[in-house]
């Protein structure tokens, strides 16, 4: 039968979308409006109802597979948009709200509050932007300790930001700058609470600026990963605790798409083409705490089906990758940057070579891991020796929800897309991820393709232009390299985390304007450090929320191993008074026992989860 195997890249700008607003609604949105509920702040159920219904119209059948018009897909675009908006200020009301209320007696002229949603505690670099009144100035931690950051952007804003002034009291004496930059920096968190907060302050007389510097060679290096860039633009990466090396990384692949809204298809006179084959231009720049490579390329590729059948490669596709390495990380962050105004009808991919020949894929699904076999050799044995049998071509391109590893006993590489979430294990060995970045097409149904024979799945007369995205595109994912197994690498709570960054609320008097929004002063009732709970991380967190129909706030977890049997335990910070264990209607199906505001979670086996209802 027809099972659109491909039909996960349809529209990859929606695909992302998506991706990115489930994201942001599960991994930061709840949790932060559970974290204001803790504080006494009114968790606003009607409108995260809101919310919720418009991505459910969005998960409709056809919506979600963007195999529709186009505009059908303006409506859903504009789902996602009203979604973005909502919860985005939603997000930012509850963050101000729990900042201004933190009793900081290190309180200078301007505070950093970082927001941590998930269940344990968070380390490492992340990238905020704040305004400041000048290049240097020192981060200091909640007892005090220096902070070092690195400028990644410098904007002067003075103009924009001081002409807003509304200030209430105007008998106050608040510092107002002369200048003001906003500023996109990298800073290194240290122990940043589980579902919780720290505030941080900028002190404008002192300096941990740690500066980008241009580096003559082409190398990004931290305690756990050496990146050697090749002339040709790929990485060698070398797992300094396996002694492995990687070679041949990031390559992308570029060829045609012959297919439509419904399924990838190549030509029948496809034209693949490489990175590789392109010299790129590289600029490697690092400080202290974080190393970053900049590869440009200057692809030449068809213009089209026409023009790839013959060979002619006439049209310019540009495309710069970013590669970030920070201190400490076994995780490297990509950033992939095409312009694609000019070239119709084609597939974009990235190639990631694990060099372990392998006979299955691990990836995640909605509450587990799942392996999958990375070839379909029977069902493929049957497909070449009679394909008029068959409705599509048995593919194994596949999708996940947060990453897909290759891995042996001893090691492993996984991928975390943060936008289009398709997948295929290619390569001679079946050694090699290949990630979709983005496809495009011109027709909603089209006939007789390649992978899918016979009529058309959606009307062929029906032009989607707009499916060709002729337009700037970026897409983010990162690769982790990991010692021992699936699970040893812990690779399950690694993607959890690679998806919930922390946030950041930034706080000066002279920001109380139309720029975030006035508001009168507030009892200081918080502590400057706090936590709601955490767990162990055994198990993987899922969501954090407050419950549909009762008062309380609901955990769930899940057993992020293949085979393994895991338990947890939830440490409260504050008093229970209520603990039941429920389903996914949040209905009771049993009590769980406290003691000393810790719960112990049941046993959980492969793919399973466990929900848990609480009240303080």
């Amino acid at each position: 039968m027809r099972i659109h195997k491909s039909i996960f890249s349809s529209r990859s700008d929606l695909k992302q979308l998506n991706t990115e607003t489930q994201n942001y609604l599960i991994n930061t949105m709840e949790p932060l409006l559970s974290l204001g509920m803790a504080y006494g702040l009114k968790y606003p159920v009607e409108t995260v109802r809101e919310i919720w219904r418009l991505m459910f119209e969005n998960a409709a059948h056809d919506s979600i597979g963007a195999c529709v018009s186009d505009t059908t897909n303006e409506d859903v675009y504009m789902r996602y948009k009203q979604v973005r908006d909502i919860a985005s200020n939603l997000v930012e009301l509850t963050l101000r709200e729990i900042a201004t209320r933190i009793g900081n007696p290190q309180s200078k002229e301007i505070s950093l509050t970082f927001f941590n949603p998930l269940s344990t505690v968070q380390n490492g670099v992340v990238e905020v932007e704040c305004y400041v009144p000048q290049k240097e100035f020192g981060i200091l931690d909640e007892q005090g300790n220096e902070i070092a950051y690195t400028i990644l952007e410098f904007v002067d804003q003075t103009e924009y930001v001081l002409n807003q002034g509304n200030i209430l009291d105007l008998s106050k004496d608040i510092f107002i700058p002369n200048k003001v930059y906003k500023a996109k920096i990298a800073l290194q968190l240290n122990d940043v609470p589980s579902v919780g907060y720290v505030q941080y302050t900028i002190d404008l007389h002192r300096n941990t600026l740690t500066e980008l510097i241009e580096q003559k060679r082409e190398i990004l290096e931290n305690e756990a990963l050496q990146i050697t860039i090749n002339d040709n633009g790929s990485l060698d990466i070398l797992d300094k605790k396996t002694a492995t090396t990687y070679r041949n990384q990031t390559i992308l692949e570029e060829n045609g798409d012959d297919g439509h809204s419904f399924n990838y298809s190549p030509p029948r006179n496809d034209l693949k083409i490489q990175s590789i084959e392109f010299k790129p231009v590289i600029k490697v720049v690092n400080s202290a705490i974080l190393e970053v490579a900049t590869i440009t390329y200057e692809m030449i590729v068809p213009k089209d089906l026409e023009e790839r059948a013959e060979g002619i490669q006439s049209t310019r596709l540009p495309v710069t990758i970013v590669v970030k390495l920070a201190k400490g990380q076994s995780t490297i962050d990509f950033e992939v940057a095409i312009d694609n105004r000019w070239v119709d009808s084609h597939r974009l991919c990235a190639l990631f070579d694990a060099g372990i020949a392998s006979k299955v894929s691990t990836a995640d699904q909605q509450f587990g891991l799942i392996q999958r076999p990375v070839v379909r050799r029977s069902e493929m044995d049957l497909w070449q020796s009679d394909q008029e049998k068959w409705n599509e071509k048995p593919l194994s391109i596949e999708t996940c929800q947060s990453f897909v590893t290759l891995n042996d006993a001893q090691k492993g590489i996984a991928i975390f897309p943060k936008g289009v979430r398709e997948y295929e294990i290619v390569g001679e060995k079946y050694d090699t991820i290949r990630l979709t970045l983005f496809r495009t097409y011109g027709y909603m149904g089209k006939e007789n393709l390649v992978y899918r024979p016979g009529r058309a799945s959606g009307e062929s007369v029906v032009k989607t232009p707009n499916s060709q995205c002729h337009k700037q595109l970026k897409f983010s994912f990162s690769a982790y390299y990991y010692q021992g197994n699936v699970n040893s690498g812990e690779v399950a709570n690694s993607a959890k985390i690679a998806n919930t960054r922390p946030l950041v609320y930034e706080y000066a008097d002279f920001l109380n304007s139309r720029l975030i929004f006035t508001q009168s002063e507030v009892q200081k009732d918080l502590f400057v450090s706090d936590s709601l709970f955490k767990t162990n991380g055994h198990l993987t967190l899922s969501v954090i929320k407050k419950a549909e129909e009762r008062p309380g706030m609901i955990v769930r977890l899940y057993n992020g191993h293949v085979d393994d049997e895991l338990d947890d335990t939830i440490m409260f910070e504050k008093t229970i008074t209520k603990a039941k264990l429920v389903d996914l209607k949040e209905e009771t199906i049993g009590a769980l026992e406290v003691y000393s505001n810790t719960i112990k979670v049941p046993t959980q086996k492969h793919a399973k989860f466990v929900t848990v209802y609480v009240e303080f």
